[in-house]
């Protein structure tokens, strides 16, 4: 994590947001994914 955030400040601010929502997109859709699982398995 100290990596990346050291690296962070290299990338224009527009990347860095653009990849915050990317990770939160992806975050969402996993904790989506389990919730339907543990959903159906009841």
């Amino acid at each position: 994590m100290a990596a990346v955030a050291l690296a962070l400040p290299v990338y224009s601010h527009h990347e860095v947001v653009t990849g915050s929502v990317i990770m939160l997109v992806l975050c969402g859709v996993v904790l989506a994914v389990l919730g339907i699982a543990r959903w159906r398995r009841r």
